[in-house]
């Protein structure tokens, strides 16, 4: 067979198409978040800078109803849940006429006052949520014109996990320089989180147009999981958004958070199908069982969802070191074995983005912890994300997605390369099934019996012109045919080789299933097989049985026969895995050593043989050839057709 030329000009179309849209979809993606992570969604900081202040210096800080101390901003408190602290200082003057505070609430409860009165109160009194969804969000307190030099205090309520009183030093001035201000200084680790999500649907959109067959749910799983981690960073990147509430906000978030783990296990399972699917079941029960418990949890009021959010952590990084493990195996340990070439590459690429994303992820909290003098302190506020680690999660999705551009390309080479070897061997096949010598002993057969029997030789004209209709008319069938089809087909044979053996063969059916699809000339050459070169080269002959049936989620078809059976070294011939494959290098058709399987056996009969029967059965309908054999007792093949 011809080799496809690997140049750019001699791609085929679809692959060259499909590389196109992914390029297209890349720069798109590129553009937009160069344009997110440069635009100021209210206007410049430089224009407001001076409107408003960060209040770090000389607060007023009392708890437990002692006496105040003077106290720099951030503090943390050392309160008990159920505690309060109240931290309070005058209020400045301001040339703008506009007054506001806006800080940064840590899971607790605020009340602010000026001289004493309240005037602001989070979460307020209609709203019916309890502390365990109490948000981290940006709060903005409003203050009345005259209140210059007046006492503002905010008073702190520690709830079920009040991060020990944690006090963030608040902004005042105009709310919307201070939004400004802080959508300018979260801007990159917002941008990651919704570079994140965009990856995740390119995962899924590209996935969705471009995979083979629909077969690749594992992208689909993964898109799944980096939307639901972009979800989760661009809450936890401080970036003032209020597209809904904020505890409604933190609750989404944290839900999706809960779901990653379930997905990465799912994701696993489909990506390794073949390995050790009893532990990913395991793991599968364990993650919705810890959704069901994390949420019971909090809807008893046990736990607030912040205080929970470590053991969803705990749980994504037990299922990412198990995928690390299984990738590492099929990488660079012995499961490479069963991967071509292309496979291994990105096997290797995805166990390398692993990689980086695990030590990104330490490198980031080691960061945290020094840049915050914060390595034992128990106010470690696990609900938020540091921007390495966010960095590292979007370097392993931009991975994952080069990898399905690597895989989509040559996916379409592969199938169309495919598909025309799928009609060369087609073509082959039905060249080696209307063989001269089988022509013209049957012409033979049937000039004899027009004088020895009229009615018999009637008969076999019928069968021998449907079993020449049948090769014809499936020269061009790359999308199958119904098995009752091919049965007929195998009928007509099984008639015309009757008179040649007369009673030396014999031929049982038993088809329980008939309605579904087979690849033309796929189960004939099956029986062919048993007839020639198992039964009838015994001298009493023998029998072959032909029976379909289904198992509830295979249709199974048999053709046993009881033979000659094959040799040991002739079976590992047939079954061999060395060098057989059909794709070769640069994805071009390597033609395979070829097996007589029909035919006397000499060199000008040789026809494409079980090597081809085998691609065709796995190319078109997924299936699976299985063949057990005993020498002088017969052979039994079996064709597994999964139910899709």
């Amino acid at each position: 067979m011809k080799v496809i030329n690997a140049s750019w000009k001699n791609r085929p179309k679809k692959a060259r198409d499909i590389l196109i849209a992914i390029v297209v979809f890349s720069v798109s993606l590129i553009a937009f978040l160069t344009a997110l992570a440069n635009i100021d969604l209210s206007s410049t900081t430089m224009k407001y800078d001076d409107r408003y202040i960060e209040f770090k210096e000389s607060w007023v800080y009392s708890s437990r109803g002692g006496a105040g101390i003077i106290t720099d901003l951030p503090y943390w408190a050392n309160l008990e849940p159920g505690e309060d602290a109240v931290i309070s200082r005058t209020i400045p003057r301001m040339d703008s006429p506009y007054y506001a505070f806006v800080t940064r609430n840590y899971h607790q409860r605020i009340t602010a006052y000026i001289n004493g009165e309240q005037i602001y109160e989070y979460p307020s009194a209609t709203e019916s949520l309890t502390e365990v969804i109490l948000t981290d969000d940006w709060l903005t307190i409003r203050v009345p014109q005259d209140s210059v030099g007046k006492i503002f205090s905010i008073k702190i309520h520690a709830g079920l996990d009040g991060y020990n009183g944690y006090i963030n030093p608040p902004f005042f001035g105009e709310d919307n320089a201070i939004f400004a201000h802080l959508r300018d200084e979260y801007k990159v680790p917002y941008a990651l989180g919704v570079s994140l999500i965009a990856i995740g649907f390119l995962l899924i959109l590209v996935s969705t147009i471009y995979t083979r067959n629909f077969s690749e749910r594992r992208h689909f799983l993964l898109g799944f999981v980096f939307i639901s981690l972009g979800l989760w960073f661009a809450d936890r990147s401080r970036m003032p958004v209020f597209l809904v509430g904020s505890n409604m906000k933190f609750f989404m978030a944290f839900s999706v958070l809960n779901l990653v783990p379930l997905l990465i296990v799912l994701y696993i399972g489909e990506r390794f199908k073949h390995h050790n699917q009893l532990v990913v079941n395991c793991m599968t029960v364990a993650a919705i069982i810890l959704d069901l418990v994390l949420f019971s949890t909090a809807a008893v009021g046990k736990a607030p969802f912040h205080a929970l959010v470590p053991y969803v952590y705990i749980a994504i990084l037990i299922a990412l070191l198990y995928a690390i493990y299984l990738m590492l195996y099929y990488a660079f340990g012995k499961g490479r074995k069963f991967l071509n070439r292309i496979q291994l590459n990105s096997a290797r690429l995805e166990f390398i983005s692993a990689i980086i994303l695990i030590v990104g992820s330490a490198l980031g909290l080691l960061w945290d912890a020094f840049s915050t003098n914060n390595w034992s302190s128990s106010h470690r506020e696990w609900s938020g994300v540091g921007t390495i680690q966010v960095l590292s999660v979007v370097i392993f999705a931009f991975f994952h997605f080069i990898i399905l551009v690597y895989n989509s390309y040559y996916s379409a080479l592969d199938s169309e390369a495919t598909q025309k070897l799928l009609h060369d061997s087609q073509l082959q096949l039905m060249m080696g099934q209307i063989q001269p010598h089988f022509m013209f002993n049957t012409l033979s057969s049937i000039r004899t019996l027009i004088k020895v029997d009229p009615d018999v030789a009637y008969d076999m004209v019928y069968n021998f012109s449907n079993y020449l209709r049948a090769n014809v008319d499936n020269l061009t069938n790359l999308e199958g045919i119904p098995f009752s089809s091919e049965v007929q087909h195998i009928q007509s044979y099984v008639e015309i080789e009757k008179v040649r053996f007369g009673d030396r063969l014999n031929v049982e059916y038993d088809i329980q299933e008939s309605e579904f699809l087979v690849p033309p000339l796929a189960i004939q050459p099956l029986v062919e097989n048993a007839i020639k070169h198992g039964v009838c080269k015994r001298p009493e002959g023998g029998t072959v049985w032909i029976r379909s049936y289904s198992d509830g989620y295979n249709n199974i078809v048999e053709v046993a026969d009881n033979g000659v059976g094959i040799p040991p070294e002739r079976m590992e011939y047939i079954l061999g895995n060395d060098d057989e494959n059909y794709f070769g290098d640069s994805f071009g058709i390597t033609g395979g050593r070829e097996l007589n399987l029909t035919g006397n056996g000499s060199e000008s009969h040789r026809s494409t043989g079980m090597k081809n029967i085998i691609m065709r059965l796995q190319e078109m309908s997924h299936a699976e050839l299985k063949i057990e054999s005993e020498v002088g007792k017969g052979t039994l093949m079996r064709v597994i057709f999964p139910q899709l």
